[in-house]
């Protein structure tokens, strides 16, 4: 054991950190609690179960930079800005998330107003500079700035993506002083004054943060080979997502969708759901093909403008807090236990929960969590629904399974919003579920969207960790270059992307990468000449006509007489990495032996088949309804559902 080489996925949850470890030729996974104080600590002591040999690769998806955002516990920071812009970030974008609300709370920005700083320079549109900095008012800046305690700082001037050294010069005086800094001609060099100045504050807020959090690892982690999930579904190196460290903030949630894409591919699946359902929240990811990217992201209510894959997150999991509000309504979530103090059947605790209700009503065994190696405490769990149900004035099994519709009905509209509303229609998507409670709900989320067929990957408690694994090493560069198309071909547009084609040979060969094995994915962000927004296309010979049919296809029309002009260039850098092989098993068809279990299911009890996972074999005919228990998570499937497990060792549930 002590010769071969691991490869590591680790994926933090908001109540589980899980553990994905592939030797080349077998997959085990773990899983183990998190520990939101001290994330790394969940980390550590998970590897050490590993036993994990030096020189073993690992990749890990971090929650730090978002939870520092969402949680307002990042580096105290300073803006150096333009002077008269020291209020773009507090100002925004006026837009308004309910549009008659009268009560509208905005996200206060992550600098006070007097740690924003006004400098005299200035740099004009077309990238001349016509002010140079004036050195004393910037050292008054920043001898103010330190003296009220910051730690970092972001560096923003106004049209620096067409002329950087202003930016540069400041930065490079302050990362002198041993200081973070952040300018935003290198964390996002794109026009837009609000999303850029955002994305810039929000990675300065986050990189001290992050950058300790990582150094703490990598000390612990010494000859060990360490990697760090992207938003965007592909690897950085530590130094990159410490100095970037606003590309990290979907890292977690990534490896889920990478992970159902690999399995899509291999099933020759096209349209997925990817339902990603742990103890704290729900990802759901819709996709007809390729993996759905975006570069404009809202987290915590402030703009990130970083590619990332556009996963939509609602606030229902396993620890979401059951309520009754003061109407009488039943309520579950968006606000969740996590692993601390955790559900009340975790014996810490009396809060309801949706966990709580489904151990009640028989879905989650008495046995446990994590194959019996976590009890749960029934009584508790009883205690606490018990709340519920007075309230509600019906029993307690009653208002658990009220607990568990209201979060079916929750998580349903939540699919709406990726699917029905952006005109796609459900019945046509096969829906992936995992995570610690994915399993548990999919089928009756199916149900209520008539979704004809759902996956239970193998290990789907792990899954999103596995993904990490699936993952490639991806660097994204864009630069704001503005510039007509006038009906030229594509191929007269690439030397646009030679200034960020050099800097990716630059940074990726200082990596350790032979640009032989690199593959360059370039992409333009177009528009008709006067409107506001832009459609990425890849780069093609017919540039215009490409950018038509999008253009239609989007937004039902095109008009082949208007100017078409190029905004962004967009380049993607990948590098092939090492990826575990999903095994095809021999299918035989049989009827496995099952236990009985007794459930409380639609206002009754009963008994049904209980299967365990790890005794299924390829081509096994499952009885439904029944459940089926495993290490990392328990799958129910109701009446109405041919359930087989596939020939990958997936449990496919067909509706019939």
């Amino acid at each position: 054991m002590k010769d071969k080489v691991f490869y590591v996925g680790i994926d933090v949850g908001g109540t589980f950190t899980d553990f994905v470890l592939f030797d080349g030729k077998n997959i085990e996974v773990f899983k183990a609690l998190s520990t939101p104080h001290n994330p790394a600590s969940a980390v550590l002591d998970g590897l050490k179960t590993g036993s994990l040999p030096v020189g073993s690769h690992i990749t890990y998806g971090t929650t730090v930079a978002t939870n520092a955002i969402l949680e307002r516990k990042g580096a105290k920071t300073a803006l150096l800005t333009t002077a008269g812009f020291e209020d773009v970030i507090e100002i925004g974008r006026q837009n308004r998330p309910v549009l008659y609300s009268l009560n509208v709370k905005k996200a206060p920005p992550l600098i006070p107003r007097d740690l924003r700083f006004g400098i005299s320079e200035r740099t004009l549109s077309d990238g001349q500079i016509e002010v140079p900095i004036n050195e004393e008012t910037l050292k008054n800046a920043v001898r103010w700035a330190l003296s009220s305690g910051a730690e970092s700082f972001a560096v923003c001037f106004l049209f620096s993506f067409k002329n950087p050294a202003n930016e540069r010069a400041v930065a490079t005086a302050l990362r002198a002083e041993g200081l973070f800094v952040s300018a935003s001609s290198e964390i996002l060099p794109e026009f837009r004054e609000y999303e850029r100045f955002s994305t810039t504050v929000v990675n300065a807020y986050t990189a001290p943060v992050v950058a300790r959090h990582i150094e703490g690892l990598k000390q612990s982690l010494i000859g060990y080979k360490l990697s760090i999930m992207s938003s965007s579904g592909g690897t950085l190196t530590p130094e990159l997502a410490t100095s970037e460290s606003v590309r990290t903030i979907l890292s977690g949630p990534a490896g889920g969708v990478v992970s159902s894409h690999h399995l899509a591919d291999v099933l020759g699946i096209k349209k997925i759901i990817s339902l990603d359902m742990g103890g704290t929240s729900t990802d759901l990811c819709l996709s007809t093909g390729a993996v759905p990217r975006t570069n404009e992201s809202n987290i915590g209510g402030l703009a990130v403008c970083v590619p990332s894959i556009r996963i939509h997150t609602i606030g229902a999991g396993g620890g979401s807090i059951a309520s009754v509000d003061a109407g009488g309504a039943l309520r579950v979530g968006p606000e969740s236990v996590g692993s601390v103090p955790g559900p009340a059947c975790y014996g810490r605790s009396s809060v309801p929960t949706l966990t709580d209700a489904n151990f009640l009503l028989g879905r989650i065994p008495q046995t446990g969590l994590l194959g019996g190696r976590m009890r749960l405490d029934i009584e508790r769990a009883r205690k606490a629904i018990g709340t519920i149900a007075s309230s509600l004035n019906t029993s307690v099994l009653d208002a658990a399974e009220g607990i568990v519709q209201v979060t079916d009905s929750n998580l349903e509209r939540a699919v709406r919003v990726i699917s029905v509303e952006k005109g796609h229609n459900p019945r046509e998507f096969t829906l992936i579920a995992f995570g610690g409670a994915g399993p548990l709900h999919s089928a009756n989320l199916a149900m209520r969207l008539n979704i004809k067929k759902v996956i239970i990957p193998k290990f789907p408690g792990a899954f999103s960790a596995l993904g990490l694994l699936f993952a490639d090493v991806v660097r994204d560069y864009s630069l704001t270059v503005f510039k007509k198309t006038e009906a030229k071909r594509g191929e007269e547009f690439q030397h646009l992307f030679e200034p960020l084609i050099k800097k990716a040979n630059y940074e990726m060969s200082k990596g350790g990468f032979n640009l032989s094995d690199l593959t360059y994915i370039k992409s333009l962000d177009m528009r008709y000449v006067g409107q506001s927004y832009e459609i990425n296309i890849p780069l093609v010979s017919t540039l215009d006509e490409h950018f038509h049919r999008a253009h239609r296809k989007e937004f039902s029309y095109c008009d082949r007489s208007r100017e078409v002009e190029i905004v962004t260039i967009r380049l993607r850098v990948v590098a092939k990495s090492p990826k575990p092989r999903l095994v095809k098993k021999p299918v035989r068809p049989r009827k496995p032996v099952a236990k009985e279990t007794e459930v409380y299911l639609n206002g009754r009890k009963r008994m049904i088949n209980l299967y365990e996972r790890e005794s299924l074999c390829a081509g096994d005919l499952l009885t439904s309804p029944c459940i089926v228990t495993e290490y990392s998570a328990t799958t129910f499937v109701p009446q109405g559902f041919y359930a087989e497990v596939d020939a990958y060792e997936n449990i496919v549930l067909e509706m019939v």
